[in-house]
């Protein structure tokens, strides 16, 4: 991935690269040790929302304890900025975190919705805030700043990596809940690097 300074724009005169975090913030984000308590579970399976799914902030708000169809392994995403749901497969990482949620730190007198408010409020769904500022003080617990770095940064690094990966624009819009790929086009970021790396490996194809 491409490094941008903390203090880049997301979108100045002459780039428009989107702002996705740098690999060591990724690793911060990955290598942090969340408490094992309620909110500690809660915050865990919150985060992999973003960084498995590239879902947005109000989609994991709304996120209830039927969208998670377990035999399936699939998470429906319902309430949409589209209005139009999408399944979605369950990672091995986020479907264990959030049947260890579900299981140890989830309270039953929450009802449908998935995600609890805050320790204090734990018969409360959580809002839109609740879950940004979870990601928030997450950010800040690991020395992730910068103006331009919040949820939508997790959404497009999700949308980097599954092109660079070698899907294509429709899949990548698919999986993110874009109707149109020319959105999309302004979410993922090339990987210069890798695309150096072919281009110097292209002469030595003839000799395979």
């Amino acid at each position: 991935m491409l490094n941008l300074p903390l203090s880049t724009p997301a979108w100045s005169k002459g780039n428009n690269l989107p702002i996705t975090l740098s690999q060591d913030e990724q690793s911060r984000l990955a290598d942090y040790t969340f408490p094992n308590t309620p909110t500690g579970l809660r915050d865990y399976a919150i985060l992999l929302c973003f960084t498995e799914l590239g879902l947005r902030c109000s989609e994991v708000s709304h996120l209830q304890f039927k969208d998670i169809e377990w035999n399936r392994g699939i998470l429906i995403v319902r309430k949409t900025k589209t209005h139009a749901e999408r399944e979605l497969p369950l990672s091995i990482k986020l479907g264990k975190a959030l049947e260890d949620y579900v299981l140890h730190a989830r309270p039953i007198s929450l009802g449908y919705p998935l995600f609890f408010k805050s320790e204090r409020r734990m018969s409360e769904p959580a809002s839109t805030d609740n879950v940004r500022n979870v990601i928030r003080r997450l950010y800040n617990k690991v020395g992730i700043t910068g103006w331009h770095v919040g949820t939508h940064a997790l959404r497009r690094t999700v949308g980097s990596h599954l092109y660079n990966a070698g899907n294509d624009l429709k899949t990548v819009a698919d999986l993110l809940g874009h109707t149109s790929i020319t959105t999309t086009k302004a979410y993922v970021r090339i990987d210069i690097n890798s695309l150096r790396e072919v281009a110097a490996s292209w002469p030595r194809r003839e000799l395979l």
